[in-house]
């Protein structure tokens, strides 16, 4: 089976990278239990519980990077852009152990991991209360003056009266690079 010029791996195949990835993370886990950053004793886990969690995060990955197949060229901003399918397995593997909260303090704060530092772009919403004065015929065409009037707004000016704002919501964000992300008006 071919896509876009690119041999797929059979739904077999895949299965074994699945079986790969359970041992690649396992392998990354042992490293990480013996060297004391994932202090698995401590936090009182047992192994069924870590073993599940191995299994269910091989089938995650497997899913959505498709394994050797994934493009990695084109850069996957949230593992710290992998230079290939094992980076981008170890690195996933930090991240779901970081979210498990399975990981030292020290470790998450080192400077050589990969999410240290990142960029991220956050989509915001605030309101702000602010009242101008349009010249109009009507109340409709007061309110049109007005929307011209936002539509010439900056980011910048908007920030300036963030002061004001009387509610702030994240509504989004994600890592810079991710596609059809990050343009800023």
């Amino acid at each position: 089976m071919t896509t876009h010029g690119k041999e797929r791996l059979t739904p077999e195949l895949r299965e074994a990278m699945v079986q790969e990835n359970i041992a690649e993370i396992a392998m990354t886990v042992g490293h990480l239990i013996s060297t004391g950053a994932f202090p698995k004793d401590e936090l009182s886990l047992g192994t069924d519980e870590v073993s599940h969690n191995i299994i269910t995060w091989a089938k995650e990955f497997e899913q959505k990077y498709e394994g050797p197949d994934f493009d990695y060229s084109k850069g996957v901003p949230e593992l710290g852009n992998p230079e290939g399918y094992i980076d981008a397995i170890d690195n996933f593997t930090d991240l779901k152990l970081r979210d498990a909260g399975w990981l030292t303090d020290e470790y998450i704060a080192d400077k050589g991991r990969f999410w240290y530092e990142a960029e991220y772009f956050v989509d915001i919403e605030f309101t702000v209360t602010k009242t101008i004065k349009v010249k109009g015929r009507s109340e409709e065409a007061a309110k049109h003056q007005a929307e011209e009037w936002w539509n010439g707004v900056s980011l910048a000016e908007a920030a300036q009266n963030a002061d004001d704002a009387d509610e702030f919501y994240i509504k989004h964000v994600v890592p810079v690079g991710e596609p059809n992300k990050g343009e800023v008006r």
